[in-house]
């Protein structure tokens, strides 16, 4: 197929203009570069090589001084510090989390219930010996959803 652009002469005039912006910060920039290439020439050898020197030296100074002051404890209050990233709680109470509190204590209900019935202590204590952290991690899921997610 043939594509047949169709040229609007907004399209060309925007196109001239910047094409004419273009060439005129293109001759500006070509202008100031000269005359400054012009003024440092004309410096003499050992001024150039003196000013580079000069300036090379306070770069080294001034990156000196960030290594030591980063390292330096005394000096740390000049500089801002990085917080610890948190996690904020929840203003919304999230239905998930509060049935799955309810079932880590209903969990911990049966459990207790097992260890002070005379028949359930047998299943109680064959768990324990199984699974000797069970009761421990209940305990620090239940603080958990109750320190995290209830307010």
């Amino acid at each position: 197929m043939n594509d047949n652009k169709t040229n609007n002469p907004t399209d060309t005039a925007e196109d001239s203009i910047s094409k004419r912006v273009s060439v005129k910060l293109s001759n500006s920039k070509k202008v100031i570069a000269d005359y400054l290439d012009a003024k440092f020439n004309s410096l003499p050898t050992l001024h150039k090589r003196i000013t580079l020197l000069m300036f090379g030296l306070v770069m080294a100074v001034v990156c000196v001084s960030l290594i030591i002051r980063s390292m330096n404890d005394a000096q740390n209050s000049l500089s801002f510090r990085i917080d610890q990233i948190t996690i904020p709680k929840d203003i919304y109470q999230n239905p998930n989390y509060v049935n799955g509190l309810k079932r880590i204590l209903r969990v911990k209900a049966i459990l207790d219930s097992l260890r002070k019935s005379p028949k359930g202590i047998a299943v109680y204590d064959s768990l324990i010996n199984a699974r000797p952290g069970m009761m421990d991690s209940i305990n620090s899921l239940i603080e958990n959803y109750q320190s995290n997610y209830l307010h």
